[in-house]
């Protein structure tokens, strides 16, 4: 790092050290001293540098600062693209969907590399998603599959609700015809997003056509 980021680090350990004390609280504490700010201009040099020396409070700190401030940090003259993958992660697990979609990165600094990776956290079929706002989503792609009579995308326990206009017709339960959805035995969420990918859409359209697929609207 460079002399301005040297001094920086040099008195944020020292004032966090003090601030520490006499709070009573631990030095690895997510917290910034009062006394020390962080210019939006130097953040990500911060943030690469706090994760070289293995600083795992400060980075912490810089991730939500960058989370919180992103389209201002895309806007600045400065490269992105050293950000390593596993902050790539981090920022991209607690920045909600509703902040990526109001980013503006007409460089694609950083916006594509997020976008998929919420797509793996929010609609991954594996776990729970602890991403900012991502929990929900994950829980219900769980249930996506695809309709062998027309080819949509569906919730699979929504489908008493959807109606497939290619599906034959039946008789349900209060005797009225109905036509619904079958799944396609075997489908994938994965292959077919790496589908969508190789067609030419782009990680943010995936993300919004998955999370589409997702919103069920009953009337």
């Amino acid at each position: 790092c460079d002399v301005e980021i040297f001094e920086w680090l040099m008195n944020y350990i020292h004032e966090k050290y003090e601030a520490d004390i006499a709070n009573n609280n631990a030095y690895n504490s997510p917290t910034i001293p009062n006394n020390v700010h962080i210019e939006k201009s130097i953040l990500i040099s911060i943030l690469i540098s706090s994760e070289f020396l293995q600083m795992d409070s400060l980075v912490d700190v810089c991730v939500s600062h960058v989370s919180a401030n992103l389209n201002d940090i895309i806007k600045l003259p400065i490269d992105l693209s050293c950000i390593s993958e596993k902050l790539i992660n981090r920022i991209a697990s607690i920045t909600p969907a509703k902040i990526l979609a109001e980013t503006r990165d007409k460089k694609d600094k950083i916006l594509t590399k997020l976008y998929k990776r919420r797509v793996e956290l929010d609609f991954s079929r594996k776990g729970t998603s602890k991403s900012s706002g991502g929990s929900s989503a994950r829980t219900i792609a769980a249930s996506l599959t695809c309709c062998r009579y027309c080819g949509w995308v569906y919730l699979e326990n929504y489908v008493a609700f959807l109606t497939c206009r290619n599906a034959p017709s039946t008789i349900d339960f209060r005797g009225r015809l109905s036509s619904r959805h079958f799944s396609v035995p075997g489908w994938s969420l994965t292959s077919y997003l790496k589908t969508l990918h190789a067609g030419g859409m782009g990680w943010d359209a995936i993300y919004w056509h998955v999370w589409a697929a997702c919103v069920v609207l009953r009337v």
